[in-house]
């Protein structure tokens, strides 16, 4: 089979989020171009380092001192061990198994750009041999306890698409109310 270009798969990402009724086509189409992806090592690193940038200051018309800060001033360094995500047109996806693909908005899932709303994520579990699609998971975060200094709390896999049963992804500890 043929590796799709990436507009194809960006298009099939795109009617997959819709909610189409033929969500199998769209999923084969993104895993087909996923085959040739490295698998997410188990041991993984990523930091995020922001220089500032400089600023200038100046007296306006009513004699008030203004500091101007430009936004895209300073630089970002990204450095990663372990990651291995492919860019394809508004999306990231990252191998984290040998079965399971995570497809994350890039704009909202880059550090760098600190999105105020939550990515649009989904994971799409596939039979590892053959590539062809099982079922779509949505991620969903769940308060398992929570005091007022810190909660405990887990990850689900919830099933849009396929049959398939709600999964605990991980455990976390976070900060209260």
């Amino acid at each position: 089979m043929e590796t799709p270009s990436r507009m194809v798969v960006n298009a099939a990402i795109e009617e997959l989020i819709k909610g189409t009724d033929n969500w199998k086509e769209h999923a084969k189409t993104i895993l087909s171009f996923a085959q040739t992806m490295r698998v997410t090592a188990p041991v993984a690193f990523c930091s995020t380092t922001k220089e500032e940038g400089s600023s200038v200051s100046g007296l306006t018309d009513t004699g008030k001192t203004e500091n101007i800060t430009p936004a895209s001033n300073g630089q970002t360094t990204e450095r990663s061990f372990g990651y291995h995500k492919e860019r394809v047109g508004y999306y990231k996806l990252e191998r984290r198994t040998s079965n399971l693909l995570r497809v994350q908005g890039w704009w909202q899932a880059d550090e760098s750009t600190v999105a105020e709303k939550k990515a649009d994520e989904f994971f799409l579990i596939h039979d590892p041999v053959t590539f062809e699609p099982i079922c779509c998971y949505q991620e969903e975060s769940v308060d398992f306890l929570n005091f007022r200094i810190f909660s405990i709390g887990g990850n689900y896999l919830t099933p849009v698409y396929g049959n398939a049963k709600r999964k605990l992804l991980s455990i976390f500890l976070g900060p209260g109310w």
